[in-house]
């Protein structure tokens, strides 16, 4: 049993960018902690809205709500990474850094600093504004599941803020790179242990 980290600046982002790959650490009784950077940022609505749609998507996934970890825009990076090193992880998801939003970029540089020790795997997703992504690891999307997960944030998807239509194309393209086709979430390994 693995402990990880799946840090999103927003409500929404992990589960965009790694919502099928988290059931499958879920399926493998792994240990996993969703991590919040920004949660008090009030542009996409109301942040108690937000926060019961991400209650919604881990209940489908299967995550306890106590593995919910929030932080605001303004906390000192130095308090997030000392609160989230006592976690001790194993794997950390995080934000591709080349993004066009500066929280996800926020995001990115928590993730890399967690993931400074020795023995911690670091793979980078995008959630729909990284540019320059070019993945190496693709995990198959079950179609139905992403969908329904997806669905649990319906004030995104009404603002447009989540394209579903993008995100299948998406991850239609990142599909082609699996052996029996379908769809893919896409990961870019930073530090990842490979044993021979």
């Amino acid at each position: 049993m693995r402990t990880v980290l799946a840090i999103g600046a927003h409500y929404d982002d992990v589960e965009l960018g790694v919502g099928c790959i988290l059931q499958k650490h879920v399926e493998a009784e792994d240990n996993i902690y969703i991590v919040i950077t920004s949660s008090d940022e009030q542009l996409s609505g109301s942040k108690h809205i937000r926060e019961a749609e991400q209650y919604s998507a881990m209940k489908i996934l299967g995550i306890s709500q106590d593995n919910l970890i929030l932080f605001n825009e303004d906390d000192a990076l130095s308090r997030v990474i000392g609160e989230l090193d006592r976690l001790n992880p194993d794997l950390v998801y995080g934000h591709y850094g080349k993004d066009t939003h500066q929280a996800h970029r926020r995001a990115h540089n928590i993730a890399n600093a967690i993931s400074r020790k020795p023995g911690i795997e670091l793979l980078y997703y995008n959630s729909g504004s990284a540019y320059d992504f070019l993945p190496t690891v693709f995990s198959e999307v079950g179609e139905v599941f992403k969908l329904e997960l997806l669905t649990k944030f319906d004030t995104q998807i009404k603002k447009r803020n989540i394209n579903i239509e993008a995100v299948e194309k998406r991850e239609g393209a990142w599909g082609l790179n699996l052996k029996q086709g379908g769809r893919a979430e896409a990961l870019l390994p930073q530090k990842l242990e490979y044993k021979l």
